[in-house]
This record gives C-alpha cells, sequence and structure tokens, in this order.
C-alpha cells in the first residue's frame, strides 16, 4: 500500500496545486484563508512524505518505534484530508476525488499500521 500511495500522493500534490491557482484566480477569498490553505496544504504534503518513509523504514527493518509515529502521523494526515475534502472554503468535486484515494489508503494503512504494532510487540516480547 505505501507504494502506491507515493504515488497518490504525487498527483494529490499536482491536483492541488492546480486546484489552488484555479481557485485563486476565479473566487473570491477572505483576505487570510487562501494563504492559510495553501500554508495547510504545504504542511500536509510534508507530513506525507514524512509519514511514508517512517512507514517504509518501519516496514523494512521492524522497527516498533517507526511504525507508532508511522501509524500516529497517518492519524493527523486523515485529518488533514478531510479538512481538503470537506472543510476548505471552497470545495470542488475535484477536491473530493483527489482526496478519497489517500484517505482510503491512509484508513488502510492504519488498520495494517496497527496489526504490524501488535505483531512487532508479541515477536519482541
Amino acid at each position: 500500500m505505501l507504494f502506491f500511495n507515493q504515488f497518490t500522493l504525487l498527483l494529490f500534490v499536482i491536483i492541488m496545486i492546480c486546484l489552488f491557482i484555479y481557485k485563486g484566480m476565479w473566487f473570491p477569498y477572505a483576505p487570510a484563508a487562501l494563504p492559510l490553505e495553501i500554508l495547510g496544504f504545504a504542511f500536509l504534503s510534508f507530513l506525507e512524505c514524512a509519514r511514508l518513509y517512517y512507514g517504509n523504514r518501519g516496514n523494512k527493518k521492524e522497527e516498533l518505534l517507526s511504525t507508532i509515529i508511522f501509524s500516529a502521523l497517518t492519524l493527523i494526515s486523515i485529518i488533514g484530508y478531510l479538512f481538503f475534502c470537506l472543510w476548505q472554503s471552497y470545495v470542488m468535486i475535484v477536491d473530493v476525488v483527489a482526496c478519497c484515494p489517500n484517505l482510503l489508503f491512509n484508513a488502510g494503512e492504519v488498520i495494517l499500521g496497527i496489526t504490524q504494532i501488535v505483531t512487532l510487540k508479541r515477536m519482541k516480547g
């Protein structure tokens, strides 16, 4: 799942950059709303990169701490995707379509991350 999530993240970033340009040109925003949403998007993008790094590391090295960090960052990331899917100033259908695959991957990765944490705790014991 982590491998495919890297591609959906790249696609999400490209789509959102195009949407922010479009929305900035055609929709009236409150003075601070658009810069704050762009800043939140940048934070979510960096958070996702860190999350995927810890997920790959925890999976390949079977490290408990990396897997716990990955699972915690995944929960935070889900909140970020929900913001861009539901609560930003102007939500377009393209926003929802761009966020849904990432939300599905994150939901699955939370379940798999918790499963891996339990397995690693039993193995290390």
